[in-house]
């Protein structure tokens, strides 16, 4: 299991180096996740909280692209859906910005393979220009687990939307058990732009935790 998630770390870290081209931009995401889950009645669902902090780095690494504290309050219905309230205190090169989210989660699972589809609507106060925005973001991801409680690798896009197209996201990338209440997740990830031709490409790298 080591050999496979080492082969897989380098199949991300390639694909990083491989898709850029002349101007592209480089950067890392690197996050730290708390999670707290319990259950109702039913054994399935009940109610959850989380904690995220992440680190954004941009030109090349050499920058500082944005920061963020994230609480997360929500509820599991069943095994396929559940749903969830967010708070980003979040700074940004040009300020600070508060953001709420609001998503709902859905989910398949067959065998080792699952599919979920996430949808979250942004709403977006920018204290430095008094200015009041939306997002609307959909995510779909695939995942593989392999048995015995191996490593999870998965793709996954991301658009973001409103009254048109902003940006997507794409990602490759793996879930490493590391101990019982530890995982960490490598993921390399391609992002274009309306109005821009460069790309970027992201090294990412975050730890969680359940509590």
């Amino acid at each position: 299991m080591k050999r496979l998630t080492a082969i897989l770390a380098v199949m991300i870290l390639a694909g990083f180096s491989a898709t850029a081209q002349e101007g592209d931009d480089f950067g890392s995401w690197n996050h730290l996740q708390f999670n707290k889950a319990w259950k109702d009645a039913s054994g399935v669902g009940g109610p959850y909280i989380g904690l995220r902090g992440e680190y954004r780095t941009k030109e090349r690494f050499q920058a500082t692209d944005i920061w963020f504290i994230r609480p997360t309050i929500g509820y599991r219905f069943n095994n396929w859906l559940k749903s969830d309230v967010s708070y980003d205190y979040c700074q940004t090169a040009s300020g600070l910005q508060h953001k709420f989210l609001f998503s709902a989660t859905g989910s398949l699972k067959s065998g080792p393979l699952s599919v979920s589809l996430r949808e979250m609507y942004v709403r977006i106060l920018s204290t430095y220009s008094g200015e009041w925005s939306n997002l609307l973001r959909s995510k779909l991801n695939v995942q593989y687990s392999f048995p015995d409680g191996g490593v999870k690798p998965y793709l996954a896009i991301e658009m973001f939307t409103w009254t048109k197209w902003i940006n997507t996201r794409h990602f490759v990338g793996v879930g490493i058990p590391l101990w019982s209440h530890c995982s960490a997740d490598l993921y390399y990830m391609y992002l274009t732009t309306a109005g821009t031709p460069q790309a970027r490409h992201i090294a990412g790298l975050g730890f969680n935790f359940d509590l």
